[in-house]
């Protein structure tokens, strides 16, 4: 019985060892981290204009809405987003407000994405990048 934990124990030394170095993890790129990242700042800056405003702003103008300093004193409690977000993602790709017009069959409260490095929009699946909530959320 000993020897036998003691095998099992020695296999399984092994496989945590070697499993790395035959299967190495994931990375995402230096782009693919970018669009994260921005996507989570829209994400949580939306949420909070959401909870100011009782609606997130309109997909047309959410970037320069959740940035704009200069809207009416007393009534503005942005900005929302510590900095300006480009206009389109690290691949050139204008940015999606979900739904866009392309999946509106799928019903999905508001959100903000990529199409990712292919340029196509795969209703937030394919190689799309978003959020890190709804990432964990799909799983």
């Amino acid at each position: 019985m000993l020897k036998l934990i003691l095998v099992l124990s020695l296999v399984s030394i092994s496989m945590i060892l070697l499993f790395p170095r035959i299967h190495p993890p994931i990375a995402m790129s230096e782009e693919e981290q970018e669009a994260r990242r921005v996507i989570d700042s829209v994400e949580i800056a939306s949420a909070i204009y959401k909870k100011h405003y009782g609606k997130f702003p309109s997909s047309n103008t959410i970037l320069n809405k959740l940035h704009k300093t200069d809207e009416i004193p007393g009534e503005w409690k942005g900005p929302y987003l510590g900095q300006k977000v480009p206009s389109t993602d690290p691949w050139d790709n204008a940015w999606v407000f979900f739904p866009s017009d392309n999946c509106k069959h799928i019903e999905k409260l508001q959100s903000f994405y990529s199409v990712g490095p292919n340029g196509v929009d795969e209703c937030k699946s394919g190689d799309d990048i978003f959020s890190r909530e709804e990432e964990r959320n799909s799983r």
